[in-house]
């Protein structure tokens, strides 16, 4: 089979949803005569924010891993603040940040770019200088975030030439959602938008998630043709059932990060209205994963206290079973500039759930075109309440007649599929090798 290098920081032990992608893609690209050979880092050397240890039996035995040391600044700054300190994906654990986690902001914005786990690079590259002596190698890959990894590939690049170098975007660089939240000043701005420019010029090709991610890079560079979408995509092999909706009350799920910048207050006021009409309706809205202070104090704020059910950060396999002991899920985007062009990974699964799907968020953002395209439930902007209530309150006497009635048999999103991601992939790269 054709050898690959796939660079990815996140790899189990990590959890979130950046792991998933290289996970599912190692075990099947061999099915396709691709062998991924896995550069990550030691879990002991590792700055990981989220752990799901489940997630390791999902490893193929036949896979080749190799694991390096790093030495990184938030592993020091996790030792003198405590782990429940470090920062967590846009900053959803810290909430309003203090006057101290201000100043942490600002030093990590401007003296860590692109990101601190960049000290992992050194020893990511003495792994390549070995790997690369077989002359086996038909082409690496780099994948952010950490957006540092392509930094990799540009090393190797100007070392190997004839290399064949795929960049794999899961998010923006300097057009992150949260970019504003790192404080940077302008020069650094200058130079970390330098740096995606080298990386996004240099390198041989790019995949991304989405249209518009597509779009935001093709403007860096002037070029379309180097950059095509594969998409987050979902675990088949995870959906084989599609589980049974709840009978003891109408279940509004929600998995993964909501920070105080995704603006959920619509939802919250269409909840609080319904049940002020009708009090003796039975819902509940379940979170699973990590969850801004305010957001909480939101909802009790709306006297929804009595509904809301927090389970914080789950292993994977208990989100997909979340997925399938609900009534509805909860798709909330950021309420922030160039929120459009961001799509949670996430998305896919819940698509596959077959579970109605309420989305917040813009009525022409990818993630509202990719639901529109699987007719798997609408988008409400944060100033539709009234439409928003009105759907709320037809989901649930569906509900109430026939609670299997809400699962959705359409099978538009089986073309999301990891199984036919990897083939696509698979012959992308082998059009490409030399």
């Amino acid at each position: 089979m054709d050898q690959i290098l796939v660079f990815t920081y996140y790899w189990p032990p990590s959890g979130g949803s950046a792991v998933q992608r290289w996970l599912a893609l190692s075990e099947l690209l061999p099915k396709h005569g691709i062998e991924p050979i896995i550069v990550t880092v030691d879990p002991e050397y590792a700055s990981y924010v989220l752990t799901d240890e489940s997630l390791e039996k999902r490893v193929p035995t036949q896979l080749k891993v190799i694991k390096t040391k790093s030495y990184e600044i938030l592993n020091l700054y996790q030792k003198i603040r405590g782990k429940d300190k470090l920062p967590t994906g846009g900053f959803a654990n810290q909430g309003k940040p203090s006057f101290l986690q201000k100043v942490e902001r600002w030093i990590r914005g401007n003296f860590f770019f692109p990101d601190p786990r960049r000290a992992w690079n050194p020893h990511a590259l003495k792994a390549a200088k070995t790997l690369l002596r077989s002359g086996s190698i038909k082409a690496i890959i780099t994948a952010g975030p950490p957006h540092s990894t392509h930094l990799i590939g540009l090393h190797l690049k100007k070392r190997h030439p004839n290399l064949f170098w795929l960049c794999d975007f899961h998010d923006a660089w300097t057009n992150v959602w949260y970019y504003a939240e790192l404080m940077r000043t302008k020069p650094v701005r200058w130079l970390d938008a330098r740096m995606e420019l080298n990386v996004l010029t240099e390198c041989d090709s790019i995949i991304t998630v989405g249209q518009r991610l597509i779009d935001d890079f093709a403007k860096k560079i002037g070029l379309g043709q180097k950059i095509s979408l594969h998409s987050m995509g979902y675990d088949e092999s995870l959906f084989t059932t599609q589980g049974n909706v709840p009978s003891h009350a109408f279940v509004i799920a929600y998995t993964g990060i909501l920070a105080s910048n995704y603006n959920p207050g619509a939802v919250f006021k269409a909840l609080a209205s319904l049940l002020g009409t009708h009090p003796d309706w039975k819902i509940e809205l379940h979170f699973y994963g990590l969850i801004a202070p305010e957001i909480k104090a939101q909802i009790v704020g709306h006297g929804l206290g009595h509904i809301g059910h927090f389970h914080g950060y789950v292993p994977h396999s208990e989100s997909i079973s979340a997925l399938l002991s609900s009534s509805a899920l909860l798709l909330i985007s950021p309420d922030i500039p160039h929120a459009d062009m961001i799509i949670p990974g996430k998305i896919y699964e819940y698509m596959a759930s077959g579970r109605p799907i309420i989305h917040l968020g813009g009525a022409h953002s990818d993630t509202a075109n990719i639901l529109d395209d699987c007719s798997a439930g609408p988008t409400f902007s944060r100033t539709e309440i009234h439409a928003l209530t009105q759907h709320l309150e037809r989901l649930y006497l569906t509900w109430l007649q026939n609670p299997d009635d809400l699962i959705r048999r359409s099978q538009d999103h089986f073309k999301y599929g990891r199984d036919s991601e990897a083939k696509n992939l698979a012959s992308f790269l082998q059009s490409n090798f030399t």
